[in-house]
């Protein structure tokens, strides 16, 4: 009876130490597996971040550029215009100054409507009802 009591002992501390081997295991490779994926996706994080790195690089010179070709064709029509009006003796061309009358002209027009509605809402605000001071004694 010792004896079969003894092996009975002997496989049960066997099972639990097979039990406790193969937790083991599992813990291990769940480990591994973490540790794989999250190398995974810092290896995908960081791509991304140099792809969009490398977009907004892209961007910033398509920008400059699209900036530095616009000032160029505004140069461009600026001497064609001076070539094609021609100078006068003042040194300025009869069209860039007819030009730059209709722009001032345009512009004092402007103000004065600005005026005309900052007046017309000065008034408006002026306007209070207020009880003058000879009708205060007779209240």
């Amino acid at each position: 009876m010792l004896k079969r009591e003894e092996l009975e002992e002997e496989e049960e501390k066997k099972e639990e130490l097979a039990e406790e081997g193969e937790k083991r295991g599992r813990e291990k490779t769940r480990g591994r597996r973490e540790e794989k994926e999250k190398e995974a996706k810092a290896k995908e994080n960081k791509e991304d971040n140099e792809k969009e790195a490398e977009k907004k690089e892209d961007e910033g010179e398509e920008e400059e550029e699209e900036k530095v070709s616009w000032k160029r064709k505004k140069v461009q029509e600026r001497g064609n215009r001076r070539r094609k009006i021609g100078r006068n003796e003042g040194g300025k061309t009869r069209g860039r100054r007819e030009e730059e009358e209709k722009e001032n002209n345009e512009d004092n027009e402007e103000e004065k409507r600005e005026e005309k509605v900052k007046k017309e809402e000065e008034e408006k605000e002026e306007v209070v009802f207020s009880k003058p001071k000879c009708c205060s004694k007779f209240t």
